[in-house]
């Protein structure tokens, strides 16, 4: 008989098979950065965000993740230990299992182990965006190069309000709204409500285009 055939689509229905159902309100933290892994959690609904504690006790957000997502997919691997703290940033329902339930469920259904695979490499890759991100010292090559790598990860519609941005990009909401608003004057992008359609990413690119190489 064929192997099937991988798609994220596996992914949620094995969660919502077999996974504990849990439901968290704004504020409440999912996982905590440090501690060890006893679960992996598919986000059924709601949105939280990753963040980390700087030396100062500050925290600093890494980036938001919105619903048909994987938390603590290192729990995948042998690496024992939660990598970022994820905390709701509006009501969450999440669905939990022990990451060995779940590889066990994975492998009982002839799913192929590639499928895992690109679960922690899409996660590596959107890491990575964020620490070149932070490496921009102009304001509008920082906002440029997100809105860029979240249009070539997600497509041209990107999920996320001015003070979303303003957090994980560290730039501060007044200027995060002054430079989307300039980027939609110019062409490159649409302002909808709680979104930005991207219109124009060859626009984007060209604003930071002394990294470009980083996407290729």
């Amino acid at each position: 008989m064929a192997r099937p055939e991988f798609s994220n689509q596996h992914i949620k229905e094995i969660f919502l098979r077999r996974g504990r159902k849990q439901e968290y309100a704004a504020g409440q933290l999912l996982v905590e950065k440090g501690t060890p892994v006893t679960k992996v959690g598919f986000l059924a609904g709601g949105h939280a965000r990753t963040f980390v504690t700087n030396q100062d006790g500050d925290d600093v957000t890494l980036f938001y993740i919105g619903p048909d997502n994987l938390i603590c997919s290192e729990g995948l691997t042998s690496y024992a230990t939660v990598m970022v703290s994820v905390e709701s940033i509006t009501p969450v329902t999440l669905y939990a299992m022990a990451p060995e339930e779940f590889l066990r469920a994975w492998q009982g259904e002839g799913l192929p182990i590639q499928g895992i695979i690109d679960q922690l490499v899409s996660r590596i890759m959107l890491l990575s965006d964020y620490i070149c991100c932070a490496h921009f010292r102009e304001n509008d090559k920082k906002i440029a190069y997100f809105l860029y790598s979240e249009y070539s990860r997600s497509g041209d519609s990107i999920p996320y309000t001015h003070q979303q941005i303003a957090a994980v990009t560290g730039i501060n909401r007044v200027s995060v709204s002054r430079i989307l608003s300039q980027l939609a004057r110019d062409g490159s992008i649409a302002l909808e409500y709680r979104r930005i359609r991207v219109l124009d990413p060859q626009g984007l690119l060209r604003c930071f285009n002394t990294l470009g190489y980083f996407l290729d």
